[in-house]
């Protein structure tokens, strides 16, 4: 596996026919490392999150935006990682790709507003 791509939505994948990753609901999304989602694995082992796919594909965490915004609000939360090296392609440790966050959309949530992010296994 090469990383992770990330999506955060303010609405629930069942709300959004088209996909979180093409409407206007969009709240942020990048591209990240192998470990680039442990931070979203710690929150559902703190009880600060769910992970309603139970691991599925795509991975599924919802959290209420008072946990996922202070995490996301200056950029994608930084980790270690390691390197990954294939055939064709390197990554560094702790490698976070171009991303976008709507400042706009965020602005709007409140507190207790359930966010909704997929986790895409990029391989």
């Amino acid at each position: 596996m090469l990383g992770w791509q990330i999506y955060i939505a303010t609405k629930s994948p069942e709300e959004l026919p088209a996909g979180p990753y093409q409407t206007d609901y969009l709240l942020a999304s990048w591209t990240t490392g192998i470990e680039g989602i442990d931070w979203l694995t710690a929150l559902v082992k703190d009880g600060k999150a769910i992970d309603p796919s139970n691991g599925g594909y795509p991975w599924q965490f919802a959290a209420k935006a008072s946990v996922i915004l202070p995490l996301i609000v200056n950029g994608p939360p930084k980790y270690a990682g390691k390197d990954v090296v294939g055939d064709d392609y390197y990554t560094p440790a702790g490698w976070i790709g171009e991303g976008r966050f709507n400042v706009e959309l965020a602005a709007k949530c409140l507190p207790d507003d359930m966010l909704y992010i997929d986790a895409w296994d990029q391989s």
